[in-house]
């Protein structure tokens, strides 16, 4: 209406008009008002927040890891490689029927023809695609992922060169402390491997007992060496920690040119293995898997530990395949194998696990004499220095005295470690629960009858049996005590 007073003009309007600029005005306000607040709430979370040391909650935080996702979705665009084969995907397969078979083992078949174990897939072709930058996650039949409990993502990254010559993966169970000490003391000891750069990592599951995750913690925290993943820590879970030791190495020490897996009531010699790795270097043998092979075993079928059903397993035989406990991995091969664990089910004897793999990528396991897993009487007096690994030595004792039998001090620097305060009583009250027994239980009956034999006080009156007997006595719960006494007074000494 003309003349009239300016502020009757908005209810003079037409009741349409009225209502969409009352609508444009609650949008603007809206929008005002979100802006402020996600300007506000992005200023609060840009303040620097710095964890607690002691919360043991920052040891379970999951990781943000580009490779780790891409080995998890096995996604190859994301897993950055130098690392390629000579495989041209569009080449006939292991597993084309056209193939004939090549009777160079037992058997007159190869390839994933062998036992058909499932999942029967073209694993050369899957691997190749991965390589070549194409994702798999479409084909993936399942997920075994595990959600960290305890992680060392820069566990690798502080080497002062790029590459990293070998890491050493120590399967090992929540109560063995004494144990893992000892071994950071020795052949895990990174001055005590020459010209060769070495790191080490010990693997874990979890366990129901709250003390000794609780105890755990605190070592993962003093040492910062320890990976724990949340699965139960059984033996019918250890290819578990098989897989979360390719996995992790692949995705946060991927500089490494070779992985050795090795249980922790093993003893490695790091002058041979030294000697080993550099003869590897001046030839391309890094698609290699080395260690103590067993040929022609049969399948157990009791209810043991090593006992397989026929539905899981209906053949009377497993393929070539190493022992467990002791594994020389190419890096390169390492990947190959990761790949094709996700599309083979699950099989609780991680070294016929593995067999069953490399018998699917025609990979032929090679034999060392100097990976000893069983020895006869007088185990010391027999010892060659030619070993590379050594199996059934669960007492630090047992370690140390081979450790100087060996001569193997001068080849480390000083080195002093701190003192630990914890007190272990049932490190080796489950010695024969070992990790890997390689599917024969009466090896493992004579190897303790072994043990006992060495440590027995009726020994020969020479200088070895003295040793042996100064440091070893068959009495459980003065295992224990010397145990705790070596730990106590070992751990503020320089060695």
């Amino acid at each position: 209406v003309e003349g009239s007073y300016p502020p009757l003009l908005f209810l003079n309007m037409r009741p349409s008009t009225l209502v969409y600029r009352l609508f444009i005005c609650c949008v603007f306000s809206l929008m005002v008002t979100r802006f402020i607040y996600v300007n506000v709430t992005r200023l609060y979370e840009s303040k620097e927040i710095t964890p607690d040391e002691t919360d043991e909650s920052v040891y379970s935080i999951q990781p943000v890891h580009s490779k780790w996702d891409a080995l998890r979705s096995l996604n190859g665009s994301l897993f950055k490689t130098d690392t390629l084969t000579t495989i041209a995907c569009s080449q006939s397969s292991i597993s084309s029927n056209k193939l004939l078979g090549v009777p160079f083992r037992k058997y007159s078949f190869t390839g994933s023809q062998q036992f058909s174990f499932p999942m029967s897939v073209d694993l050369l072709a899957l691997i190749c695609k991965f390589r070549q930058g194409h994702s798999l996650q479409a084909e993936l039949p399942d997920d075994r992922d595990f959600p960290f409990l305890i992680n060392q993502p820069e566990l690798c990254t502080d080497t002062e060169s790029a590459e990293l010559d070998l890491i050493l993966l120590i399967r090992t169970e929540c109560k063995h402390r004494v144990r893992r000490n000892i071994i950071r003391r020795l052949w895990a000891n990174h001055s005590c491997w020459g010209e060769i750069r070495v790191k080490h990592v010990f693997l874990l599951g979890k366990v129901e007992q709250e003390q000794h995750m609780s105890s755990v913690q605190h070592e993962a925290r003093q040492h910062r060496d320890m990976v724990q993943q949340d699965f139960l820590d059984t033996y019918r879970n250890i290819t578990y920690k098989f897989l979360l030791g390719l996995q992790w190495t692949l995705a946060y020490c991927s500089q490494s040119k070779w992985l050795l897996f090795i249980d922790d009531d093993f003893f490695v010699n790091p002058r041979q293995m030294a000697s080993l790795l550099q003869d590897l270097r001046r030839t391309p043998r890094r698609y290699l898997i080395l260690g103590s092979q067993h040929t022609m075993s049969d399948t157990i079928r009791d209810k043991s530990k090593w006992g397989i059903s026929r539905s899981l397993y209906p053949f009377g035989s497993y393929p070539n395949f190493l022992s467990g406990g002791s594994q020389l991995i190419g890096a390169d091969l390492a990947l190959d194998i990761y790949i094709s664990s996700r599309f083979t089910n699950y099989f609780p004897l991680d070294d016929v696990f593995t067999g069953l793999i490399l018998n699917k990528l025609m990979v032929t396991p090679v034999h060392s004499k100097h990976v000893i897993i069983h020895l006869p009487s007088r185990r010391f007096k027999m010892i060659s220095e030619n070993i590379l690994t050594l199996h059934s030595l669960q007492r630090p004792a047992q370690q140390r005295l081979l450790w100087w039998k060996l001569g193997l001090s001068n080849m480390c620097k000083l080195v002093c470690f701190a003192h630990d305060d914890d007190n272990d009583d049932d490190d080796d009250d489950d010695d024969d629960d070992d990790d890997d027994d390689d599917n024969d239980d009466d090896d493992d009956d004579d190897d303790d009858d072994d043990d006992d034999d060495d440590n027995d006080d009726d020994d020969d009156d020479d200088d070895d049996d003295d040793d042996d007997d100064d440091n070893d006595d068959d009495d459980d719960d003065d295992d224990d005590d010397d145990d705790d006494d070596d730990n106590d007074n070992d751990n503020d000494a320089c060695f």
